[in-house]
């Protein structure tokens, strides 16, 4: 599944980009798990203050 991340903020920052592309080998992953790949792949450690969307919702 190729999916498209956006960061903003000190989300981008930290990451050093506001979007990324990723593929990843299962059909469905949950969004608490995606974000905290995202998170422990960029170090930040602080995931209760990020709010995320899928899809603009």
């Amino acid at each position: 599944m190729d999916i498209t991340i956006k960061y903003f903020g000190a989300v981008a920052e930290q990451a050093g980009t506001s979007t990324e592309f990723l593929t990843l080998s299962q059909a469905e992953i949950e969004l608490d798990d995606l974000k905290a790949l995202c998170f422990k792949k960029y170090n930040i450690t602080n995931m209760g203050s990020v709010k995320t969307a899928i899809n603009r919702e």
